[in-house]
């Protein structure tokens, strides 16, 4: 089937915009001085212009900031979301236990 794979039973969906913007984000959470748009293209092997369009998305949900210069960095807001789902979580938990 095109656009689907299958791994260990499950079968998956494409999504190369998703996939981008989550290469984007996973990659600028282990470098929190930021980096140019240039520099996140080297890194995952991706076109400027791909990049940009991940930059412009992401920084208008608030996930990422322009720092000082051209460096993009991530916000907080990842980390708040987590600290939202942490109760619930912790409720689900004791349900299976």
């Amino acid at each position: 089937m095109k656009g689907k794979k299958k791994t260990q039973n499950k079968i998956s969906y494409s999504t190369p915009a998703l996939e981008k913007g989550l290469d984007v984000i996973e990659l600028l959470a282990h470098q929190p001085a930021g980096l140019t748009k240039s520099q996140i293209a080297r890194e995952l092997d991706r076109t400027e212009s791909e990049i940009f369009r991940m930059l412009v998305c992401l920084e208008g949900h608030g996930y990422i900031s322009q720092l000082h210069g051209d460096q993009y960095a991530l916000t907080l807001k990842l980390f708040k979301l987590a600290h939202r789902l942490a109760p619930n979580e912790a409720d689900r938990l004791a349900l299976i236990v």
